[in-house]
């Protein structure tokens, strides 16, 4: 109201200003439109293109959408498509519930909606990508929120998103590739090269991403297991979580080398059975008051890499 109160009264402060641009997407602004056509006024609304209202843009003289006129996103990476995965277990999405909800304080009766919607997300992913459909991150907000409920999406989705695919990510259920700015979403199965321009840097001491632990020579596999076992045995030290098995393996030689790929190869360490899920633990957040739950990890003593090591 504010917005439509200052168009009326710039029309006639300054009759001279024949073109009013407005930045916005929403159907609500139909009112200033609508004030501001009877003056003979041209209207522009700059809006995305994926939230910009068609009411609202049938309506104006002209839409510019920033995300395709002014600065469109990189080109998707290439990729290979993925081989058939199989639908995600009880237990992976629980665990990637589990870190979305320790990690931005979800109240623990959300639990179950909040399974139901990372689901959701990656039978969204199946589906775009059986399609050979590129996905955005943007685009899944998108999604969502046709599927879900507006209270539901503005409790549990909103400003949680980035969160849950890299939670999802981390289970191994999705794949999230970063270019620029840009979040794109992939089956975990499928090979993805970033396009030109946006090449990753490798040399002698940066391994690639998809290098994993049983592939390193046994030197270098006995290393990053006797810093797991020392972390483990620390006087006071119950039990490891994923990210502080990433900070352990990042101060070795192995994970200096590895620079931002320490989580992958943490990762492929549990896809492989090196390390395997231990016990929930129960924390509680002084700042919200609530309880949560959150996964942690061991050495997994059956492996062979596991035994090898004096």
């Amino acid at each position: 109201m504010k917005l439509t109160a200052d168009c009326i009264e710039l029309c006639h402060t300054f009759p001279n200003i024949g073109t009013y641009v407005l930045v916005t997407g929403d159907q609500d602004f139909l009112h200033v439109v609508n004030t501001l056509r009877p003056y003979g006024k041209r209207v522009i609304i700059i809006g995305v293109s994926w939230t910009t209202s068609a009411r609202l843009a049938e309506r104006v003289d002209d839409v510019i959408y920033y995300d395709r006129d002014v600065d469109p996103a990189p080109a998707p990476p290439q990729y290979e498509p993925a081989p058939p995965t199989a639908e995600p277990t009880i237990d992976d999405i629980t665990w990637a519930a589990a870190d979305v909800a320790r990690a931005s304080g979800l109240a623990d009766d959300l639990q179950p909606e909040l399974e139901g919607i990372l689901r959701d997300i990656v039978a969204i992913v199946k589906e775009y990508r059986g399609r050979g459909q590129q996905l955005l991150l943007s685009s899944l907000g998108m999604e969502l929120s046709k599927r879900k409920n507006a209270q539901t999406f503005s409790m549990i989705v909103k400003g949680r998103l980035k969160q849950m695919v890299a939670a999802l990510d981390q289970q191994g259920l999705i794949r999230v590739v970063n270019q620029g700015l840009v979040d794109w979403l992939y089956l975990p199965g499928e090979a993805v090269t970033l396009s030109s321009g946006h090449e990753p840097e490798h040399d002698a001491r940066t391994p690639s991403e998809d290098e994993r632990f049983i592939e390193l020579p046994a030197p270098q596999r006995h290393e990053v297991i006797r810093a797991i076992r020392a972390a483990r045995l620390q006087p006071g030290i119950t039990f490891l979580t994923f990210n502080r098995i990433c900070e352990v393996v990042a101060q070795t030689a192995v994970g200096q080398r590895l620079g931002g790929e320490t989580r992958r190869f943490v990762n492929s360490m549990l896809a492989d059975g090196v390390l395997t899920r231990d016990q929930v633990q129960e924390g509680f957040d002084p700042t919200t008051g609530n309880r949560y739950t959150f996964p942690s990890f061991r050495l997994n003593a059956q492996h062979e890499c596991v035994r090898d090591c004096p």
